[in-house]
């Protein structure tokens, strides 16, 4: 995909999608170590968890059907995820 785009069409979707999972899943880990780390926090963490986790999800969706859009050959992890729970 990186060899038949713009360099600036390929830091808007491809890039920005590793990015942004790479953020969110350390994020959440973060979120996660200090809602079991501090007694009195986990209710209130764990609301801030969900509605990171679902911001950070509808992004990623956002991102991969951007990137669809400009290449049909892009292949988002969820649909390699589902091709492999289907085998």
């Amino acid at each position: 995909m990186k060899s038949y785009l713009t360099p600036t069409m390929y830091q808007q979707t491809v890039q920005k999608v590793a990015r942004l999972t790479i953020i969110g899943y350390v994020v959440a880990w973060l979120i996660a170590v200090v809602m079991l780390s501090i007694p009195s926090a986990p209710g209130y963490l764990f609301v801030v968890f969900l509605f990171w986790i679902g911001g950070f999800s509808l992004g990623i969706t956002r991102l991969n059907r951007l990137a669809k859009q400009i290449d049909p050959a892009y292949v988002s992890m969820g649909e390699i995820e589902r091709a492999w729970w289907k085998r």
